[in-house]
């Protein structure tokens, strides 16, 4: 059983329009509070996401960089992650610049 079957279907859902520069999402009170997060990425490019407790600015991690917290999510991919309920931004940036979406839903599961 996938995080979506667990869902509440009225929880929130935040979409970002992603490229190669970093964008955040900041999440409402109960995204913050949300201890799942359930992410779409709509594009044609691999995309790099990471949470925080405050919205950073992230870069796509390559072999020059040092380990970074967060995920590379493949094209057209749905993927659930728990998150950490202090954190109340989700930041993302595609590998290469293109166009496309990264659809966020949050909330609580088992």
């Amino acid at each position: 059983m996938s995080f979506s079957d667990l869902m509440d279907l009225n929880t929130s859902t935040y979409t970002v329009a992603i490229d190669a520069t970093s964008k955040n999402a900041i999440l409402n009170a109960n995204g913050r509070s949300a201890t799942y997060v359930e992410l779409y990425n709509a594009s044609t490019n691999a995309v790099f996401v990471a949470s925080s407790v405050n919205g950073v600015a992230i870069v796509f991690p390559t072999s020059a960089t040092v380990p970074l917290d967060g995920k590379v999510i493949a094209p057209g991919t749905t993927i659930s992650f728990k998150k950490n309920p202090m954190h109340g931004f989700i930041s993302a940036i595609q590998a290469t610049a293109g166009t496309g979406s990264l659809f966020i839903s949050v909330g609580f599961g088992e």
